[in-house]
């Protein structure tokens, strides 16, 4: 499910190349096909046909993930993720329930993975062992973030750019360079 069509980490490009290797079905407004109806809905639909859902961020940057990777996860597809570093996902998400691009050499390795789970339900289903022990839960970040400012402790003026600037947690993607 795709909004923005062309993005500073070029994330169509790394798209393309995946399509070569593998069927890619794009949804929303840079997609060849649509879904109706409200988000979960869509969502829930897309989960009765598709194992996997590219959560592929619109940036590169250290804990930016968004709303797509929890919404794959609570439908019940496997997130193939291009965001922050893994790392990143290892502290919020469920163990084993996700698939980064940066484990793979490139887009051709990452659809060889993904077809070869595809096709082996065993390997498949341990991207959701996590789920008879974990909940999905969608964070709510606006109502956290009002929770601590009412009652977190110690109250301190800060600048929001010490705490998000793009130079020191963004990066580049360094994934294109692939030859195959």
């Amino acid at each position: 499910m795709v909004s923005h069509c062309i993005t500073v980490c070029k994330r169509e490009q790394y798209v393309a190349k995946l399509r070569r290797y593998i069927a890619v079905d794009t949804f929303g407004k840079c997609g060849e096909q649509q879904c109706s109806g409200n988000k979960d809905d869509c969502y829930r639909r897309l989960a009765e046909t598709h194992l996997f859902y590219l959560s592929f961020e619109n940036s590169l940057c250290d804990d930016y993930i968004t709303e797509k990777f929890w919404f794959a996860l609570r439908y019940g597809m496997v997130p193939v993720v291009r965001g922050p570093s893994p790392q990143s996902y290892h502290r919020v998400a469920p163990p084993n329930s996700f698939i980064h691009v940066e484990d793979f050499a490139g887009p051709k390795a990452l659809a060889a993975h993904l077809l070869a789970l595809s096709r082996n339900q065993t390997a498949y289903e341990e991207y959701h062992a996590w789920r008879s022990s974990h909940k999905v839960q969608y964070p709510r970040a606006m109502c956290n973030l009002c929770h601590r400012l009412h009652y977190g402790g110690q109250q301190r003026p800060l600048r929001l750019s010490k705490l998000w600037s793009v130079e020191d947690l963004c990066h580049e993607p360094r994934d294109l360079g692939e030859k195959s």
